[in-house]
C-alpha cells in the first residue's frame, strides 16, 4: 500500500505554550518542508486536518517522492523539447526564464506573447516535469495530486 508524506508550505501560526495539555503538536509543523511520514493516506490526512485548523497549510505527497530522480538540468532538456514542440504547433513563446523547484515537479515558466498582447493574465505557460519520471505534468495529474490533500471526507 502507498504511503504518504507532507509538505508544509505554511507553517502553523501557534506557539506549544498555547496548546492544551495532552494535545501533541510536533515542532516539525512550525517550519517550512518535507515531514516524512510514511503512512497510510487517511492518518496523514488526519495529520493534515490538524495542521489546518491551527492556521497552516500543507499537502500530502507520495512518499516515493523523497528522493528525486530527474535532476534539474535533464529536467530543463525534458522541458525545452517541450517548448520547441509548442513553438512548432504557432505558439509564439519567450525563452524560458524562470524555473522553480517545486514539490513534486520542476516548473519552467514562459511568456506567452500573444497572451501578453490580447492583455490576458498572466500571460505565461508553465511547463512541469515530474521529479520522479520525467515526463510532463497535465492538467489532470496536477488535480489529482490535489485530491490527495482533500480532508473533507475524512473523520477526525
Amino acid at each position: 500500500m502507498e504511503k504518504f508524506d507532507l509538505f508544509i508550505v505554511n507553517p502553523i501560526q501557534i506557539d506549544n505554550s498555547s496548546v492544551v495539555k495532552g494535545e501533541d503538536i510536533a515542532q516539525e509543523w512550525h517550519n517550512r518542508g518535507l515531514i516524512k511520514i510514511g503512512k497510510d493516506l487517511g492518518i496523514v490526512r488526519r495529520i493534515l486536518s490538524k495542521i489546518l485548523s491551527l492556521k497552516g497549510n500543507a499537502y500530502v505527497i507520495p512518499a516515493s517522492y523523497r528522493k528525486i530522480k530527474v535532476q534539474k538540468n535533464e529536467a530543463l532538456s525534458i522541458a525545452m523539447l517541450e517548448h520547441e514542440r509548442m513553438l512548432k504547433d504557432e505558439k509564439r513563446l519567450s525563452n524560458i526564464h524562470t524555473i522553480k523547484d517545486d514539490i513534486l515537479w520542476w516548473t519552467f515558466i514562459v511568456d506567452d506573447i500573444q497572451a501578453i498582447e490580447n492583455d490576458f493574465f498572466p500571460g505565461q505557460i508553465t511547463i512541469s516535469v515530474d521529479k520522479l519520471t520525467g515526463r510532463i505534468r497535465n492538467r489532470e495529474e496536477y488535480q489529482q495530486w490535489l485530491k490527495l490533500s482533500d480532508i473533507s471526507d475524512n473523520i477526525i
